[in-house]
């Protein structure tokens, strides 16, 4: 085997061992990277990490602020958190597998095909015409979102010159829930853009820019300011819990500027001492007086998937909204908040119907109890 090749794979493959980096560049092989888009990377001061899509599910894409990914058939595309990350997706191969449009479209004509700017206030527009050539040749196919099979939500940014309808740029910004009748929803959580033309060998400079701003825009829109959230205190014992996503889990880091708490104890069918404070669990914080406990992370996008007993827990909620005790599984029969005087309102159930009912706060904890085992799965 050359000796070189030897060096470049191994390189590739001990990926997830390197500091962090702007861009992961996700291909199937070393072969198939493509030399236009890390000299753009290049050119804009990205750094980058190129990623063999074998090597995806033992990656840690928190250390990456977006995804850029070839025109390549990726055997896992589940595996790539697309929807979850901000992402470039120069692909026509798996954007049904990723709930954007069902089904893709390709095109290819006999002179240079063209694009239409639909949106010119669009930040990835800046600097092209409304009207220019995407390949300098008329040979390269280029990948279109069609209006009849693009699902709603997709956010139309350029068209194709004979179909401005149909998109070659699309964006879809965080939050979004795309829908299609007779399709499974699409939650997308990150700002992430669709780039159908994806021969960037025969690309203009029109075309090239829109590129160049895809990346951009999506670098300075990941950047996400942290949260806070205050919880009261009152002196002695507090029942809380952890709404936001901290960088940390550790006691000592999350009360580090709380010297009144003295301990912080847990239920796993008995109380223990809690060393971390993680999401989606209850807490009881003893305080030697009143005060506020601030926290500083960032807002839950996803979905929470909570194993709750048969018998009593001790839960949590990761979100900043109330959640009402009628979205709870059927499994869970009584709810008891604790009260600043240190009593409990407990609401009960009984045949399907909630009394004494009251919603579930964020930063507070609760006793659950349960007639039966059973995952609890919410969104935040």
């Amino acid at each position: 085997m050359n000796k070189g090749f030897l060096i470049l794979t191994l390189s590739i493959l001990l990926i997830s061992f390197v500091a962090a980096k702007d861009v992961a560049y996700i291909v199937n092989t070393v072969f198939t990277e493509n030399e236009d888009f890390t000299d753009a990377l290049n050119e804009l001061n990205l750094t980058y990490d190129v990623i063999l899509s074998s090597a995806v599910p033992s990656t840690d894409f928190s250390n990456y602020q977006i995804i850029l990914l070839n025109n390549e058939d990726f055997s896992n595309p589940d595996a790539i958190p697309i929807n979850n990350k901000p992402a470039l997706l120069v692909n026509g191969k798996n954007m049904e597998d990723w709930g954007w449009v069902a089904p893709i479209s390709k095109v290819k004509q006999t002179t240079p095909l063209r694009g239409t700017v639909m949106d010119s206030n669009h930040p990835i527009t800046q600097g092209v015409p409304i009207n220019f050539t995407v390949y300098t040749s008329a040979n390269p196919d280029m990948y279109y979102l069609g209006q009849e099979n693009i699902f709603t939500g997709v956010q139309l940014i350029v068209g194709r010159g004979q179909g401005p309808q149909d998109a070659i740029l699309a964006v879809v910004d965080a939050g979004t829930t795309l829908t299609k009748p007779g399709d499974p929803d699409t939650q997308v959580n990150a700002n992430s853009v669709f780039f159908g033309m994806h021969k960037s060998q025969y690309w203009t400079p029109e075309t090239e820019t829109l590129f160049k701003n895809s990346l951009m825009w999506l670098y300075e829109t990941s950047f996400v300011p942290p949260e806070t959230f205050e919880i009261q205190l009152s002196e002695g014992q507090n029942l809380v819990s952890i709404p936001l996503i901290l960088d940390s889990d550790d006691v000592n880091d999350i009360l580090a500027s709380n010297p009144e708490v003295t301990y912080v104890s847990e239920y796993n069918g008995n109380f223990v001492t809690a060393t971390s404070m993680v999401n989606n669990k209850g807490y009881f914080l003893n305080s030697t007086s009143n005060s506020v406990l601030t926290l500083t992370g960032q807002l839950a996008t996803e979905q929470q998937s909570v194993q709750l007993n048969s018998g009593m827990n001790l839960v949590g909620i990761t979100t900043t909204s109330n959640i009402a005790l009628s979205s709870l599984p059927s499994q869970v029969i009584e709810v008891s908040k604790r009260n600043p005087d240190g009593t409990y309102t407990i609401a009960t159930k009984y045949v399907g119907v909630w009394f004494n009912s009251f919603d579930l706060e964020p930063g507070k904890g609760y006793w659950f109890k349960l007639n039966n085992g059973v995952t609890w799965n919410y969104s935040p």
